[in-house]
């Protein structure tokens, strides 16, 4: 099929530099994204569902390359222009927008299917007493629930105010502790701590250190540290920043790109051939 074929998805992540005749890479990105919901409503009319009668790992692993998709496509197609210089992808309305209600339906799926795989005494600490007492125990569906559930706590940052992710980080201290303290959840809960308390060192930190595709869901707050982060410097700096050190700390990819943005606020900046740039 060809949303399988990898020619199609290196094509959208051309960011619309396809051959003459070729589909745009939106144009890739829109028919990826209505195939992906057709195979999600497929699965459900299937009744392949944790409250259904089928839940395996075919279905929990095809949502969970739906969810890496998904979030690369974003991250790619972000600030995407077409051949007049007009913005195609639209992030606040449109596009953006359709792309986090299948996220958020997608996350909402994988968590459903992952507490179906767990016995149905599942309190970490009393998991034992539960098997003693005759709880049914289930395998495992997946062994990246730490992975997603890492995406979806930053992806989802600002999800009502904040609510979504404080009472799924909540349940997870409470439940399960094991997953909570698994490293790519306590990568996300450091992420989470510094977009709350405007931490733009902490944050700049763990998208430099970070897996790729986890890099892809911190995207979406990046443009939002950077003006808290260029928002601190601007009252705190006299003299002209070295563009370069801000190019590094605030992982701009290129000092021309760091220029325009830090211009935008007021901020002088040293470029590296000695000038200042206001």
């Amino acid at each position: 099929p060809r949303w399988t074929d990898p020619a199609f998805w290196q094509t959208t992540a051309r960011r619309g530099e396809a051959p003459p005749g070729a589909p745009s890479a939106l144009d890739c990105y829109l028919f990826a994204w209505d195939r992906l919901r057709a195979i999600r409503k497929d699965f459900t009319l299937q009744n392949y569902r944790p409250d259904g009668e089928r839940c395996d790992r075919v279905a929990v692993a095809v949502y969970e390359k739906m969810a890496r998709y998904l979030l690369v496509l974003e991250h790619q197609l972000v600030g995407l222009h077409d051949a007049e210089g007009n913005e195609s992808w639209r992030q606040n309305a449109g596009h953006g927008k359709q792309n986090a209600e299948s996220l958020s339906e997608t996350f909402t799926a994988l968590r459903a299917f992952y507490d179906h795989g767990l016995d149905d005494d599942d309190d970490d600490d009393d998991a034992g007493a539960g098997a003693a007492a005759g709880a049914v125990t289930r395998a495992p569906l997946s062994e990246h629930e730490a992975e997603f559930t890492a995406y979806h706590i930053v992806y989802f940052l600002d999800n009502d105010r904040g609510a979504e992710v404080t009472n799924l980080l909540g349940e997870l201290m409470k439940r399960r502790k094991a997953l909570y303290a698994t490293p790519e959840v306590s990568r996300a809960v450091r992420v989470w701590r510094a977009q709350r308390d405007g931490d733009y060192a902490a944050f700049f930190k763990e998208l430099k250190n970070a897996p790729y595709v986890f890099r892809c869901a911190m995207h979406k707050w990046v443009a939002s540290m950077r003006a808290r982060a260029l928002q601190v410097m601007n009252k705190a700096y006299r003299e002209p920043v070295p563009l370069s050190k801000l190019v590094e700390r605030l992982c701009f990819e290129s000092e021309p790109d760091a220029a325009r943005v830090m211009m935008h606020y007021g901020l002088a900046v040293a470029t590296s051939d000695g000038t200042d740039a206001r």
